[in-house]
């Protein structure tokens, strides 16, 4: 009697029990539980959406370091430094400040400065002092950018260095020597700002080196010929619509 009694109870209790789960669940859950819910699906979706451009970020970074790699023109090197609103139209919209972006942004100004601009001296002056102006000033925004680089910092730098010594080339180099002062000071700068740096000693010798008689002499000499071939180059090149009287 008495175990049969026992299991009448046990029965009773485990039928109590399961009312309550099935009442739990078929009971509205109470605000605290839904606001935890709430946050956790929050966080997963923080997680997942973190996740995702994480990796989507790095693809695009590995891409843009591919793309400097096999670039054989400057339309390839455009998109990755400069967001082109218009692929190949040698239109540069707004630097991109990544770090393959101010990589990309190097070569297309040094490439300005090198092959439009140094090279083109005795074949059109005018438009090569046009480029070199225009690298220094893209070499000036990279060196802003990039004064904790411990690489592309005293690289700019001495880029600028290399244009101001450039514009020596001018047919209006004066005797005072005032644009080789300014390329001296220009490369003194590199030594002074990163003198660590692999081209901080370079920059010194060469500053150095355009305070002498045989560089001063030779910046005369060139500048000479730059300026008889500008005047040259007028009577070749179209007169602009714009100009005709």
């Amino acid at each position: 009697m008495k175990a049969e009694h026992r299991k009448e109870l046990e029965t009773n209790a485990l039928a109590e029990g399961m009312g309550r789960v099935i009442r739990g669940i078929r009971e509205r859950p109470k605000r605290k539980s839904v606001l935890v819910w709430v946050i956790a699906l929050l966080v997963i979706a923080g997680l997942g959406i973190g996740a995702w451009w994480w990796s989507a970020n790095r693809q695009r970074t590995s891409d843009s370091w591919a793309m400097i790699d096999l670039a054989t023109s400057l339309t390839a090197l455009a998109p990755v430094g400069y967001d082109t609103a218009e692929p190949g139209s040698g239109m540069l919209g707004p630097p991109i400040k990544t770090n393959a972006g101010r990589a990309a942004r190097f070569e297309i100004a040094w490439f300005y400065l090198y092959e439009n601009g140094i090279k083109g001296l005795m074949r059109d002056p005018e438009m090569a002092m046009l480029y070199i102006k225009d690298a220094k000033s893209k070499f000036a925004e990279l060196a802003e950018e990039s004064t904790e680089d411990p690489v592309l910092g005293p690289q700019s730098l001495y880029a600028i260095a290399v244009a101001e010594e450039s514009l020596a080339s001018d047919g209006d180099f004066t005797l005072d020597n005032r644009q080789l002062q300014t390329a001296a000071k220009a490369y003194r700068e590199v030594a002074a700002k990163f003198p660590n740096s692999a081209l901080a000693q370079e920059a010194t010798k060469r500053a150095e080196a355009l305070g002498t008689d045989q560089v001063i002499a030779f910046y005369r000499t060139f500048g000479g010929e730059v300026s008889r071939q500008r005047e040259l180059m007028k009577l070749f090149r179209p007169t602009h619509p714009s100009q005709k009287k």
